[in-house]
């Protein structure tokens, strides 16, 4: 508490050393200024000291002047006396008194400028006086503060001796204390950074949402724009088997087809899966997608949906788009989306549903022991499903593989 009030007592000799430098700076700067201002009063003096000289100057010569006319008039009026003496004596007459009266006004205005500069002189020299006594009285009090302040610097050199053994503790309390301050500073800048950043970040994802879902319904509408149903025709190459001229064709009748694209022999899995893959991403999207492929035995609809075993440059659309299917998975997952696939796999053969991955063989609904029946049913949302098929769940595009390997056997 000591402390405190040694410090507070100092603080206060400060701050009222401070305001007296201050008073005593702004007592000096109007001095300067009062005595630039009685400078400027004084060469004002000189000036009209000196007006008044030219105008004495002046006065002076127009007093000659008035004499000079004078003589001049008594010598005109002996030089003519001989000759008419009345007209030269009213010509005299009218001319003098029009130079009688010019002089007159001329005098009349003389004075009353020397009367307006000697009424400026006399208001100047009362400002001079003025600014004088102000001047004495700053000088007066300048030096009672200068006295104030010699002896209040005396008191506070004799408080700084004294309190100097206690400055240490004071500055190891104050950096003590200004260090948990700013580290008070700095935990809640780092929160108002947070919750900065985290705002951004929901802001962020939200916005990303939104993309999401335009690009969904822009994706949708340009593959609906295309045509819901797209027809394509791939032709194989001619087998070694085949000869040149392949299987016989009847050359009496031409049939047009349009496609939409066809495939050439020389075009690969992926030039196929290229048009096909916006749908695959369009059931991504959660719309609804069918491919199938249809054509004779031995036309390559199971190279074209499969691909060749072993030849990853083969594979086929249900690989390549199982592929797609789980990279899109893997990358959305960091933006906050969650699939779940699943797999069932069916053969309509002869008008019988026959379920592929059933580990029952016996699967078609005339000799199925497990009772099971495989009806087409639609739901109120106008989903097409088929019931008590098997429904696997994946997670990766290897299970899927062993699945189709296993539905494969079982056709």
């Amino acid at each position: 508490m000591r402390i405190s009030s040694l410090n507070d007592m100092y603080k206060r000799l400060q701050e009222y050393n401070t305001s007296l430098q201050q008073y005593n700076s702004k007592l000096q700067s109007e001095l300067a200024a009062a005595n630039e201002t009685l400078k400027g009063v004084e060469r004002e003096k000189a000036v009209i000291v000196e007006e008044i000289s030219r105008l004495r100057g002046q006065y002076n010569s127009l007093q000659d002047q008035l004499a000079s006319f004078k003589v001049v008039y008594e010598v005109k009026g002996c030089f003519f006396a001989y000759m008419d003496y009345t007209l030269v004596s009213r010509a005299s007459q009218e001319e003098t008194a029009k130079q009688k009266e010019a002089l007159a006004n001329e005098m009349g205005s003389l004075r009353t400028e020397l009367q307006k500069a000697r009424d400026d002189s006399d208001r100047q020299l009362l400002q001079v006086v003025v600014l004088m006594e102000e001047v004495a009285k700053y000088e007066d009090y300048t030096g009672r503060s200068a006295s104030q302040l010699d002896c209040l610097t005396m008191k506070s050199t004799e408080l700084e001796v004294k309190c100097s053994p206690r400055d240490e503790l004071v500055r190891a309390l104050q950096t003590s204390d200004l260090s948990a301050t700013e580290m008070r500073n700095q935990f809640e800048e780092q929160n108002i950074l947070i919750c900065d950043l985290q705002n951004r970040l929901a802001d962020a994802e939200q916005r990303l949402i939104e993309g999401e879902k335009l690009r969904k319904k822009l994706h949708n509408a340009i593959l609906e724009l295309k045509g819901n149903i797209r027809v394509f025709c791939r032709v194989r190459p001619l087998l070694p088997d085949e000869g040149s001229n392949g299987d016989s064709k009847s050359k009496d009748k031409n049939t047009p087809y349009m496609f939409d694209k066809v495939f050439m022999p020389d075009a690969s899995q992926e030039d196929v899966f290229l048009e096909v893959s916006q749908l695959v991403q369009s059931a991504l999207d959660g719309y609804k997608v069918c491919i199938f492929a249809y054509g004779r035995t031995g036309s390559g609809k199971t190279f074209t949906m499969m691909g060749s075993p072993g030849n990853s440059e083969n594979n086929g659309l249900v690989p390549r788009s199982l592929e797609q299917i789980f990279e899109t998975r893997q990358s959305l997952q960091s933006q906050g989306w969650k699939y779940e696939l699943q797999v069932s796999m069916l053969e309509i053969y002869n008008e019988t549903i026959y379920d592929l991955l059933s580990t029952n063989k016996s699967s078609s609904t005339e000799n199925n022991s497990s009772g099971k029946q495989y009806t087409i049913k639609h739901d109120a949302q106008g989903n097409t499903h088929v019931s008590d098929l098997t429904i696997v769940d994946v997670r990766s595009s290897k299970e899927v593989s062993y699945l189709l390997e296993k539905a494969a056997q079982s056709r």
